[in-house]
């Protein structure tokens, strides 16, 4: 068998068969990784999908012939070529192939991924701290490309991911109960997200939707176009908005921060407010709460007050204490 036809086994009879939400971002995985991928697949923003760095094309190799050496070889090269999380990831996905391929009785041999160690993730922690924000929203006042500025706003006060607010639709908002939906299909944890919309966020769409271009003679006034960020392009939307990025972070003076890191600061001052870890895993859209206990250390806030509460209850008793009289001495 070879390691193509073990992952379609493991994909049709298990991830399928158990209704597996993660199937599609599985199927990818494997393409990226360890496998081909398709020639013509495009990502949402319109660019070519490709093999990542580092990783291989395994999938005519024999299961018989992937020893432990050329898999600890693969993981060492995608860690290098694309990070320790994708490294991790891969040897996950191909662990649990052949250990279905051995409980299935499909495969006789040892599985090559046995006693190989995960690699230590380094998790990202950057956000727009106290003294960047009143520099970032400075330069955000100063941009005459209203497209990117609606975006950098939407991304900060939604949280949602790049891609989802790129690929926004008019018909996932709903003004009303201020909700938008990030549809099952487009969502990363294969689960449909809704994300309320504050005040600040439906303002820019609001202003957005009385700017959009409205179809001819159309009675209920409808967008030309499906999405928020409608452009002349093949996805029909908006595409990244990289060199614009690069001159607001110049102009704000502020280094070393992603687009990605717009979502995590939502994320980050919710924390410090004291907002619970399961609220901020919901707000995000995490599938686990592991990948919310990034937030954890930042949650000092409520740690404060509590301290303060406790120090305040001590030096108020060690006051009383002063003012009983003495013990008489003991016999």
């Amino acid at each position: 068998m070879t390691l193509r036809q073990a992952f379609d086994r493991y994909f049709s009879d298990h991830v399928l068969a158990h209704e597996k939400r993660s199937a599609q971002l599985m199927k990818d995985d494997f393409a990226r990784y360890l496998g081909t991928v398709p020639a013509g697949q495009k990502k949402t923003h319109g660019k070519e999908r490709s093999k990542s760095a580092g990783t291989v094309d395994w999938e005519t190799r024999k299961l018989s012939s992937i020893s432990p050496a050329d898999t600890r070889r693969m993981l060492l090269n995608a860690k290098d070529g694309t990070g320790a999380r994708t490294s991790n990831r891969i040897l996950a996905l191909l662990r649990a192939i052949f250990n279905k391929m051995i409980d299935w009785h499909l495969y006789t041999g040892a599985n090559p991924c046995a006693g190989i160690d995960k690699f230590k993730e380094n998790s990202r922690e950057r956000f727009l701290t106290g003294d960047e924000l009143p520099r970032f929203f400075a330069a955000i006042d100063k941009i005459d490309h209203v497209d990117f500025k609606d975006f950098i706003l939407l991304s900060l006060f939604t949280g949602a991911r790049r891609a989802n607010v790129l690929g926004m639709r008019w018909q996932d908002i709903n003004f009303h109960a201020a909700i938008l939906t990030i549809p099952t299909e487009v969502s990363k944890n294969g689960n449909p997200l809704t994300i309320p919309l504050t005040d600040a966020a439906r303002t820019v769409l609001v202003r957005r939707m009385g700017n959009a271009p409205k179809m001819a003679n159309d009675p209920a006034e409808k967008t030309a176009s499906p999405y928020v960020f409608a452009a002349n392009s093949a996805t029909g939307y908006m595409s990244p908005p990289n060199k614009h990025w690069k001159a607001l972070l110049a102009d704000a003076g502020i280094e070393d921060l992603r687009l990605h890191d717009l979502r995590r600061s939502l994320g980050s001052w919710a924390a410090m407010g004291g907002t619970s870890l399961p609220i901020i895993g919901k707000m995000l859209g995490h599938k686990t709460s592991q990948a919310t206990s990034v937030y954890a250390h930042l949650q000092t806030g409520p740690v404060a007050l509590a301290m303060e509460a406790a120090t305040a209850a001590m030096q108020a008793q060690g006051k009383v204490v002063d003012r009983l009289p003495p013990l008489p001495p003991s016999e």
